[in-house]
């Protein structure tokens, strides 16, 4: 069966108004990273991006205010020097690492802060003076306790680890007679990045405050020294790998006894900031991944969130706590049918907020903590109670004193900016404390979608997102009639994942409702958020229940909206979702009824893919092993959609960067030249600087005209 390629304008052009919300638009919205309040909690800075399309060129600057609601506009910025990061030293002054334009070397400024209090902040004064310079670049990921004196961060170091000789190192290598890279196992390559000989690490030095002045010492500390542990574990790693108290790091590691590409086992580890002392291992060993470690405000306990399952990526994370002074290890959550997030002390250590995903959102849980593991009985554990409502996502999460919570709230038609709520345990009030993104978008349509509920295989309940086509909701149900609106049908990634309530740069549901398409979006068996039972339901199931959840959901909801355009309709999926796609492509007899496709760093051989992917214990979990097994070949050759070439007829659209070696480029080229082969209308666009995911502005700008394009060109719109 070959689709034949219906003509198509030239030149084509999305809609564009003042009143719509166009890519453009959706570019240029500034994106707030997290608030990060000082100690006191009455100062936050936050990080803003920006890029303008006019100059094409972004920007981030720092911007400090004070966390009350009657004080904003007041605030100042503090620009970036190309890259850097900013961290609180003390309570009225923040560390900001730049690297500098002349020379390409990182240096530390203190910047300080003057907050006027008479009578509300009005007057924020920032001053900066260089503290000192570090011996090479590419640090990241910095943590000063102030107590302790010592400033920890992560960056990629030679075997010798000494920070003073990389640079000369970095050079040697790049004159090196040949580029030959040699391996010796299979990890060769990892998200976007080749393997060298540098390898992820932790270093901390002294940073001392004398009266009024900074001193950073010159003395590196490698407290990994001989280890053999690579941390923060990448691409996930970063701050939420490791934690500091006042005499030792906490940080997690993969077991270096382990084949690195077939095991997600992370264990925890502790050691003096300094080093000079074998690390203590925290957890048994026998789990699976761990991260988001957390000391107690007292570092007499640390927390973290670890999965049970080794291989198994979506595993249930529960939160587990140690007792640094009694050996005691428990897990706070053994029976919460929740996967925890991010989690935090309490200032006062009698609360652990714990965030998660329900029902497509992330919400922000409390859990009371008793003064000891030792005094507390497994059997009456109590479980998270919610402190953020369910029409919204709470992100970036941190505690204050006096009863607060500080956190990012984001919506897919909202973008992040920051809210504080107080008195938590009483009678809890939220307020807004930036607005970033309001003059960006006056005057512009974007609109929260619908929860769609619907039965799907085995009679469980599925949840999607559904959003009509801009103008739709303000027309009568008398002058819809007659009316039909064309369809774009997503199918997210992982497959263990899920379509968020959270704005988004990729996927934005607003851009294509504004184009005039209806947007379904469901979240069908193996999605994250709606237990873990439902998430599980996946494994060795690819091909069957959540197509068949897709099915279902589609039936469903062209019957509640029967302005549905049933007969133009796109089907477009990332990741995992391209997979789908191709499942689709072909086993025509699913009679979706699609016009045409769009597949996005999809797989389309998952044989090769098992072998060629970065992470070689992803199939090995979710398709029950590897081609070397009697079993694994089954399960792959019975879901492989390379088996099933013969009856590809959709049209399709497809996607790929070129150092994406989570999903080699290589199975985008493979479905293409199928396509091209057969006769099959489809359009191939290959980005040589990303990875799995498209984000740069620019690459975005053009990733949105040829899916817009796409989509016109099939539903004669």
């Amino acid at each position: 069966m070959v689709a034949t390629s219906p003509s198509t304008k030239p030149d084509f052009t999305p809609k564009d108004a003042d009143n719509i919300f166009s890519t453009k638009d959706l570019l240029e919205v500034p994106v707030s990273e997290a608030g990060i309040a000082n100690s006191t909690g009455d100062l936050i800075f936050v990080i803003v991006n920006s890029y303008q399309f006019d100059q094409r060129k972004g920007s981030k600057r720092i911007y400090v205010m004070p966390l009350r609601k009657d004080t904003y506009p007041s605030f100042q910025d503090i620009p970036y020097i190309e890259e850097g990061e900013a961290f609180w030293l003390d309570s009225r002054t923040i560390g900001h690492v730049t690297t500098t334009r002349d020379d390409k070397k990182q240096k530390l400024f203190a910047v300080m802060v003057q907050a006027h209090q008479a009578p509300t902040y009005a007057s924020i004064i920032l001053s900066s003076v260089l503290v000192g310079s570090f011996p090479t670049d590419g640090l990241m990921n910095f943590k000063y306790n102030l107590e302790g004196k010592v400033l920890v961060f992560s960056t990629h170091a030679w075997p010798d680890m000494d920070l003073t000789t990389a640079k000369s190192q970095d050079d040697e290598y790049e004159k090196r007679e040949s580029s030959a890279m040699v391996h010796d196992e299979p990890f060769v390559r990892h998200w976007d990045t080749l393997i060298g000989p540098k390898k992820p690490t932790l270093f901390s030095v002294t940073l001392r405050k004398d009266m009024d002045r900074w001193t950073l010492e010159d003395n590196y500390f490698a407290p990994l020294k001989g280890t053999g542990h690579e941390s923060p574990v990448e691409p996930i790693g970063g701050p939420a790998s490791f934690d500091i108290s006042a005499t030792d790091i906490i940080y997690n590691a993969k077991d270096p006894d382990l084949p690195v590409a077939r095991h997600t086992c992370r264990n925890v580890y502790m050691v003096p900031l300094k080093g000079g002392e074998r690390p203590k291992q925290l957890t048994t060993g026998k789990q699976g991944g761990t991260n988001n470690l957390a000391f107690a405000p007292n570092g007499k306990m640390v927390v973290w969130t670890e999965l049970a399952v080794d291989k198994h990526e979506s595993d249930r994370a529960q939160v587990i706590a140690y007792d640094l002074e009694r050996n005691i290890r428990m897990s706070l959550t053994p029976t919460w049918d929740r996967s925890a997030n991010r989690i935090a002390f309490s200032p006062d250590e009698n609360v652990l907020y714990i965030s998660a995903g329900e029902y497509a959102r992330t919400k922000i849980f409390k859990l009371s903590l008793p003064s000891s593991l030792e005094t507390l009985d497994p059997n009456t554990l109590l479980e998270p109670t919610p402190v953020t409502q369910p029409h919204y996502s709470a992100i970036n999460m941190q505690p204050l004193p006096n009863d607060r919570l500080l956190f990012t709230r984001t919506a897919i038609a909202s973008p992040k900016d920051v809210y504080l709520l107080s008195s938590i345990s009483t009678t809890p009030r939220l307020e807004r404390t930036t607005y970033f993104t309001e003059d960006s978008l006056k005057g512009k349509s974007l609109e929260q979608p619908d929860d769609f509920w619907f039965e799907g295989v085995d009679g469980k309940q599925v949840h999607s997102f559904l959003l009509p086509p801009k103008g739709y909701r303000e027309l009568s149900e008398e002058k819809r009639k007659g009316k039909k609106w064309p369809v774009l049908f997503l199918i997210h990634g992982g497959p263990h994942y899920a379509w968020w309530d959270e704005w988004d740069t990729r996927w934005n549901f607003n851009v294509f409702a504004n184009q005039g398409y209806f947007v379904f979006a469901p979240n069908p068996t193996g999605s994250l958020s709606f237990g873990q039972e439902f998430t599980e339901r996946i494994v060795e199931n690819w091909g069957t229940r959540p197509f068949e959840d897709l099915q279902k959901g589609w039936k469903a909801v062209k019957k509640q909206y029967t302005e549905m355009d049933a007969g133009n309709v796109i089907a477009a999926g990332y990741s995992w979702g391209g997979y789908a796609i191709h499942w689709i492509q072909g086993h025509p007899e699913f009679n979706f009824g699609f016009k045409a496709a769009i597949c996005e760093a999809g797989m389309f051989d998952i044989r090769y893919f098992s072998l060629a992917t970065d992470e070689l214990y992803y199939l090995e979990f979710e398709l029950a092993g590897s081609i070397f097994t009697e079993k694994g070949k089954q399960m792959i050759n019975k879901f492989n959609p390379a088996n099933f070439i013969d009856d590809f007829f959709l049209p399709e659209l497809i996607i790929h960067g070129s150092k994406d070696f989570r999903v080699p480029e290589t199975e985008a080229i493979s479905a293409f030249n199928l396509l091209q082969a057969r006769a099959i209308d489809s359009r191939l666009i290959l980005f040589p600087d990303a990875n799995h995911m498209v984000c740069d502005p620019p690459n975005l700008s053009r990733w949105y005209y040829e899916i817009l394009r796409w989509m016109a060109k099939y539903t004669s719109h």
